[in-house]
C-alpha cells in the first residue's frame, strides 16, 4: 500500500473542507489545491458557479486561454 506524505494529507483536507462548503465536485478543489501547491495563484475552470470563488477564474478575453504551463 502507497501512503501519502501529511502534506499530501494536509491537501486532501482542504480540498474536503472547501468541498463541503462550495458549490463545485470534489475533483474540481483537488485540483485547486495541487494547483496551489505547484505556486498557481488561479485555476481556470469552466464551472461558472466555481468560477465565482476565490482561486478560480473563468477563461475569458481579459485572461485568455493558456498556451503553455507556467512554471513556479
Amino acid at each position: 500500500m502507497i501512503r501519502g506524505t501529511h502534506e499530501d494529507r494536509d491537501l486532501v483536507r482542504r480540498a474536503n473542507t472547501a468541498f463541503r462548503a462550495g458549490p463545485a465536485d470534489f475533483s474540481d478543489y483537488l485540483i485547486g489545491e495541487i494547483d496551489r501547491r505547484a505556486g498557481c495563484t488561479t485555476t481556470l475552470t469552466f464551472d461558472q458557479r466555481l468560477a465565482a470563488t476565490e482561486g478560480f477564474e473563468e477563461p475569458g478575453a481579459e485572461t485568455g486561454y493558456p498556451t503553455r504551463v507556467s512554471e513556479p
